[in-house]
């Protein structure tokens, strides 16, 4: 994607946002043009057919075994021999079968002991997980291996600072993937149906402050709106306190009350700070997981059905392009998956006015402000939002 062009659109992140998986924008892109015969988007099976399920390696892949133990295994199966890909109602389907299996054997392990009617631990090791992500990619070539799973990692950042000098500093990448999301949906329901307890609630508390000493912090904090450095003293150690009341249900303009610090200037800094501890490695979660992101936009620009002119022609050039190419491609149709609202009773917002209310040209970085308050003018003219 051209370092010199910014991308606008709160719509247009959500749908990103809902399947994420990893952005790295890559830069000297042009949009060519390339205008080929219709092609039918329909029949596009597996290449090998049935011939690929009857390998050897295949027949004996575990993922494959526990597939054809169940209808719903099947279909999945069927739908792949048929379109060549999974799509991610499949692909999530493939993961509730095996994690749930996963789950079923180490419960039935656990409660069949005498005297034992709750999970310690509901746990899946990352050995598991990528053995796992390789008998699917036997089994099913022609998937993204970051759409089931991609364990975590840690990768290094430099952060240059005004003086000149360069801090290194590492950041942890959470695990993702069909896969692991089941996983966690797993726990969180075997929580709420306490097989299973947290053991490190207490642990964790304590990490931020005595219990009490957390409740004598929040009612300070109701009735004070400074000095700023007490004032964050006092809201790190209301830290468990103040989620406990989250937990209660109440509103937002509940909470506001509740805590008038937050609608003085301070206010940004605190929930910046409960941000980045209740969601960690969050803040650049868009930027590292483009990757799957990736497979996900195709996905759902396959369904689409509005392709026209030179758009149609870009989107049939995808799969020959390098990935930088086809990045900004993706970008560049990605207002065919929005919703036209309309501009009057009778018409709706055209396409290619909504590529230009979404994609900002810049000839150089200095230009991007100025580019972007023009778009505001044009916003305010036309009633509607940038």
């Amino acid at each position: 994607m051209d370092n010199n062009t910014a991308i606008l659109g709160t719509s247009c992140g959500e749908i990103i946002l809902e399947n994420l998986d990893k952005l790295k924008p890559d830069h000297n892109t042009t949009l060519p043009i390339i205008i080929q015969e219709p092609v039918n988007r329909a029949g596009r099976g597996c290449p090998d057919g049935e011939r690929h399920f009857q390998r050897p390696e295949i027949i004996a892949n575990p993922i494959y075994r526990i597939l054809l133990k169940t209808g719903e295994g099947k279909s999945v199966i069927k739908f792949y021999l048929e379109n060549g890909r999974l799509k991610k109602i499949v692909r999530n389907l493939l993961s509730r079968l095996v994690v749930n299996l996963e789950k079923d054997r180490q419960l039935q392990l656990v409660l069949q002991q005498p005297g034992v009617i709750i999970l310690d631990q509901f746990k899946i090791q990352k050995e598991l997980f990528i053995s796992w992500l390789e008998d699917i990619e036997k089994l099913f070539p022609s998937e993204s291996k970051f759409l089931h799973y991609s364990p975590n990692k840690c990768v290094r950042e430099e952060i240059h600072n005004a003086d000149g000098t360069i801090v290194v500093k590492k950041r942890r990448i959470n695990p993702s993937g069909a896969l692991y999301e089941h996983y966690g949906y797993l726990k969180s329901k075997l929580r709420r149906q306490h097989f299973w307890k947290r053991s490190d609630w207490q642990k964790w508390s304590l990490k931020y402050c005595n219990l009490q000493e957390g409740q004598d912090a929040a009612v300070w904090l109701a009735t004070h709106l400074g000095p700023p450095d007490i004032v964050k003293q006092k809201w790190i150690k209301s830290y468990p306190t103040r989620m406990h009341r989250f937990r209660e249900n109440i509103t937002i303009n509940q909470y506001i009350e509740e805590y008038p610090v937050i609608k003085g200037a301070l206010g940004s800094d605190l929930l910046t700070w409960d941000f980045k501890n209740i969601y960690p490695d969050r803040k650049n979660l868009f930027f590292d997981r483009w990757e799957t992101a990736r497979y996900i936009i195709i996905e759902y620009l396959e369904d689409s059905k509005g392709f026209t002119g030179d758009d149609l022609g870009l989107y049939r050039a995808l799969p020959a392009l390098a990935q930088h190419n086809k990045d900004t491609i993706l970008f560049y149709l990605l207002p065919y998956l929005l919703k036209s609202p309309r501009k009057s009773k009778t018409k709706k917002i055209s396409i290619r006015e909504k590529q230009e209310a979404f994609l900002i040209h810049a000839n150089t970085a200095a230009d991007i402000n100025t580019r972007i308050e023009r778009q505001q003018q044009i916003c305010v003219a036309t009633g509607s939002t940038l």
